[in-house]
C-alpha cells in the first residue's frame, strides 16, 4: 500500500496507517491510500516519524537473548559485561524495503540503548538475518555498573524518540 501524495509505503495490517520514514511530513494534510489497484477517498491525518519499540514477551519483559543464547528471564538473567541481543522496530528502516528478508548482517548505527537511565555500548545495530529488514537487531554490552541484580529498565532512543521501557532480568 502507498500513501499519497507523498508515495511512502505504509503498514499492510488492516486498520494500521504506520509510515516508517517521513520526518519531513510532521503536519496535518489531506491524504489518500492506494492498494490493490484502488484508491481511498481523501482524508485529513497527521504523519509523525515512527517511534521505536522493543519486542516483548507476553509478560511485558523484553524478548531479549542473553550471550549464551538463552531467553532473558528471572531464571536466566543477563550478567554484567555480557552481550545481550535486543530486537526492535520503528528505528528508521527504509520503508520501501520493509517486506524484504535480511540475508546477512549489515551494520548501520540507528539507536542508543539506555539501561537504567545510562547509555550502554552498542556493538552492532542493523538487520537481523532471517527477519524483515524493518526489524532491527541491537547487540549491546550489558553495563558492568549493575551490581545488585533483579530487574533493569531497558529502552532505545532513535532520532530523539524513546521506546516504551521494558523490563530485563539481571544478575551481578
Amino acid at each position: 500500500m502507498r500513501l499519497w501524495p507523498h508515495g511512502f509505503n505504509i503498514a499492510r495490517n488492516p486498520g494500521a496507517a504506520r509510515v516508517d520514514r517521513a520526518p519531513d511530513l510532521m503536519r496535518e494534510a489531506d491524504h489518500r491510500i492506494e492498494g490493490t489497484g484502488r484508491q481511498s477517498a481523501g482524508y485529513r491525518m497527521v504523519i509523525v516519524p515512527a517511534a521505536p519499540e522493543i519486542f516483548t514477551k507476553p509478560d511485558g519483559s523484553g524478548a531479549v537473548l542473553n550471550q549464551d543464547g538463552s531467553l532473558n528471564s528471572a531464571s536466566s538473567p543477563a550478567r554484567a559485561g555480557q552481550i545481550v541481543t535486543i530486537w526492535a522496530t520503528g528505528t528508521g528502516a527504509p520503508a520501501e524495503n520493509e517486506d524484504t528478508i535480511a540475508q546477512s548482517a549489515a551494520g548501520r548505527f540507528c539507536c542508543t540503548v539506555v539501561v537504567d537511565a545510562q547509555a550502554a555500548t552498542v556493538a552492532y545495530s542493523g538487520p537481523s538475518p532471517g527477519l524483515t529488514v524493518a526489524a532491527t537487531q541491537l547487540n549491546t554490552r550489558w553495563p558492568g555498573m549493575l551490581a545488585g541484580g533483579g530487574t533493569s529498565s531497558l529502552e532505545i532512543v532513535t532520532a530523539g524518540r524513546r521506546s516504551i521501557p521494558v523490563r530485563l532480568f539481571t544478575a551481578p
